[in-house]
């Protein structure tokens, strides 16, 4: 078994204990901040284009943005994405973009941030939420008690009245912190 492999580190016993975890996070969480600084400027550029003037931008955006994602996508694959784009047979910005609007990857590249910009970066961030934010919420259970002196609501939902009940919930803050990292993984896995 190779634990480089994202999807047999899955398996492995050492995975809540491995890098695994935090580079799925890291890749989710830089997902979910690229695809809203996507959604800006795809904002920007559309607005731009009732002019003419962004249209060429727009259409370049996406090979833009799949440079940074194959770098971005290093976090959970180890093996590099190659880059399907063709060196351009003439010098200059006309041939390259030529070349760049006639390839079948500039279209794809373009459709996968559009995609990113408006549906996968919201799903990066609650996927990290649920899977980080749940645990460290209840992981707080004892503190908010603490400051308060008299009662703490476990995740806005549980009240909590004794420092028993809140080291219960903060065990099982822990607990479902190293539970929730092997689906976390296999999100990002799957994007």
């Amino acid at each position: 078994m190779d634990p480089r492999n994202p999807w047999q580190a899955l398996t492995w016993p050492r995975f809540p204990r491995s890098s695994w975890p935090w580079r799925s996070v890291g890749y989710l969480v830089t997902g979910g901040l690229l695809g809203a600084l996507a959604c800006l400027v795809f904002l920007v550029l559309g607005l731009f284009s009732l002019f003419l003037v962004g249209l060429p931008l727009l259409l370049l955006s996406g090979p833009a943005l799949a440079g940074i994602e194959r770098r971005r996508l290093r976090l959970v694959d180890l093996d590099p994405a190659p880059d399907p784009h063709r060196v351009p047979d003439a010098p200059g910005l006309a041939a390259w973009l030529r070349l760049r609007a006639g390839e079948q990857a500039t279209w794809r590249e373009l459709g996968y941030a559009l995609l990113l910009a408006t549906v996968l970066w919201p799903l990066d961030l609650i996927a990290v939420a649920v899977a980080i934010g749940l645990p460290a919420a209840l992981l707080g259970t004892p503190v908010q008690l603490a400051v308060d002196g008299r009662e703490a609501k476990a995740v806005k939902a549980y009240l909590v009245t004794s420092y028993p009940e809140a080291f219960a919930a903060a065990l099982l803050g822990a607990l479902l912190l190293v539970a929730l990292a092997y689906p976390l993984a296999a999100v990002a896995g799957a994007r």
